[in-house]
């Protein structure tokens, strides 16, 4: 039985919950036997600080002074959540961690972020961006985040 969890901390990203046994088989499950699951965006959670707040750890080429004014105009125009995660689509992410590198000039870029976001294949997630009408409209609004 699915239901759709409205109780989600407001920390949390909401997930659904259903009743039934998992077996993960790479991107797909199968539920048996009455157990309760969880599912979430995939995403695994962040450090926790000693006092219990949320802590995520960046890699250091994007945690220099300059990144971390990249990261808050990127907060301040919903692009990312206050962990540095993305709140738009794989491909914009990809668009925007691709724009953020070379700005930064960032050496093997698609590690970091593959590292931090916990994701794999962004190198296909950007090339699929560029097939995209929309990431030319997320490209004038990076230009205009990361210019100094």
């Amino acid at each position: 039985m699915w239901e759709k969890n409205d109780m989600a901390d407001k920390d949390v990203n909401p997930h659904v919950t259903f009743t039934g046994n998992v077996t993960v088989n790479g991107p797909m499950f199968d539920i048996h036997d009455n157990q309760h699951v969880h599912i979430t965006n995939g995403v695994i959670p962040e450090e926790k600080q000693a006092d219990g707040e949320k802590q995520t750890k960046l890699p250091e080429p994007l945690a220099t002074p300059q990144a971390m004014k990249y990261w808050k105009r990127l907060q301040d125009a919903g692009l990312m959540d206050e962990n540095y995660y993305p709140k738009v689509s794989r491909t914009k992410a990809a668009f925007i961690a691709n724009e953020m590198s070379e700005c930064l000039n960032i050496p093997f870029k698609w590690k970091y972020f593959e590292e931090l976001w916990k994701r794999n294949n962004m190198r296909n997630d950007y090339n699929s961006a560029l097939d995209q009408r929309q990431s030319l409209e997320l490209q004038d609004l990076l230009k205009n985040l990361f210019a100094d």
